[in-house]
């Protein structure tokens, strides 16, 4: 035993409060992305001896410019206060 019991099975993820959306551009996600970045080696990885695989990357996401424009998306990159693109910049962004 776990300690967690469910009576159904766990939510795949999915936010059931929002409406589906057919967009064009996302196909319905809301967000696109807008850039991959190689990952850096922080002071904590170089204290534990550990290198940034360069053959993967992040990938860097904004609300989709074409529906997901009400969301207020903001969150912390290694402490500091981050929000993404505006939609004018995500448009030019996906457009590369």
């Amino acid at each position: 035993m776990t300690g967690f019991e469910f009576d159904s099975p766990p939510s795949p993820g999915t936010n059931r409060s929002a409406a589906i959306t057919d967009c064009s551009t996302c196909g319905g996600d809301r967000f696109v992305t807008v850039r991959l970045r190689s990952p850096q080696q922080t002071q904590w990885m170089k204290d534990h001896g550990i290198t940034p695989a360069r053959d993967r990357f992040h990938e860097e996401v904004a609300p989709c410019p074409a529906c997901g424009q009400a969301i207020d998306v903001s969150y912390y990159v290694e402490g500091k206060p981050f929000r993404p693109m505006d939609p004018a910049q995500v448009r030019e962004a996906i457009s590369r």
